[in-house]
This record gives structure tokens, sequence and C-alpha cells, in this order.
């Protein structure tokens, strides 16, 4: 049974598993999803995000609330535990694709909890350096100054077939949190 409290969250896009990998290792503590529904560009092109974080409340988080990631997966033999794509094995599925999406994951397989320590607005193309790295945009300290243009191209690959790409500028809510469990 799933705490009320309790959310699922599920990175999406391609590069999935490597925000998982990202989470496990302490590098993602910050992911920014398209807001829903989105506001009128005439109604808030003027506001600041936090005028329009008011006026969409409540937003999907809050601070203290507890996620659990949802992954692609396989529950191993008899359902007892499971593996996990992110990890990248490959097992012994020759010509098949045995892996359980994400949105099909129930709460007992998650192996990863997070707690939402911060919640806000902004226009996708206002993110910092700083919350660019936090998103785990790129995979090295030394690559920091391309953290922004990095962004921005797993942003499209994520978001732009569906007409919400990074030029579009759209509002998107982002939340940062930490991880408490594993």
């Amino acid at each position: 049974m799933t705490n009320p409290k309790e959310r699922r969250i599920i990175f999406p896009g391609p590069d999935a598993g490597a925000k998982i990998r990202a989470v496990l290792k302490g590098d993602l503590t910050r992911h920014s999803w398209p807001m829903k529904p989105r506001p009128e560009p005439a109604f808030c092109s003027d506001l600041a995000g936090d005028m329009v974080a008011e006026w969409m409340r409540p937003g999907p988080y809050s601070v203290g609330q507890r996620l659990w990631c949802a992954e692609a997966w396989l529950p191993t033999y008899q359902g007892l535990d499971c593996l996990y794509r992110a990890d990248k094995y490959s097992g012994p599925f020759p010509n098949v694709d045995p892996w359980r999406p994400s949105s099909r994951m129930p709460r007992w397989a998650s192996r990863i909890d997070l707690e939402v320590t911060g919640v806000g607005v902004q226009r996708v193309q206002e993110i910092s350096k700083q919350e660019a790295v936090a998103e785990a945009s790129v995979s090295h300290p030394i690559w920091c100054r391309f953290a922004i243009s990095e962004y921005a191209k797993r942003w499209d690959a994520t978001y732009a077939k569906r007409g919400l790409g990074w030029d579009t500028n759209l509002w998107v809510w982002w939340a940062t949190f930490k991880r408490v469990k594993p």
C-alpha cells in the first residue's frame, strides 16, 4: 500500500536510465517538467515565476513530500526481487525486450526514495548553470560551462517531438530533492 503523502516520479525521455544512475550517484538533485495546464502566454508574459506558481497552485509536489522512482524493471524468478534496466543488465534475453515500463512499476519494486526539498516555477530557458548541473546535464565538473547547452539538448530529446522544445521557452515546474533510500 502506498502512503498517501508519497507520489511516483518517472524520469521521462531517452536518457531515463542515465537519470536513474545519476540519482543513485547523487548527481541528479533537481528535475523540471512542462506545466499542465499551460498558462496562456498573454496572461502570464509579465508575471514572475512565483506569481505563476501561486496562480497554478497546487503544484504536483510539495516540500517534505516523499517520491518513489519508477523505472524500467523486471521481476526475477518468483517475483521476490527485481532487475533494473538502468543497471545495464543485459542478461540472457536474445532478441527480446523483457523490460516492463516504468509506468507499470508497483511501489514495492521501487528501490529509490526521494524527499522533496524545494519546488518552484520558471521558464525553461531561465535555468541557471548550477540548476542545469543539478539536473545532471553534464557528467563531469570540467564540463560545467556547457551545462545549459547540454540541458537544452536533453530537454529537446525528451519534449521537442510533443511541441514543447527548448525554443518554446514554456513554463516548467521544478523540484529539488535528496535521496533517502537506498
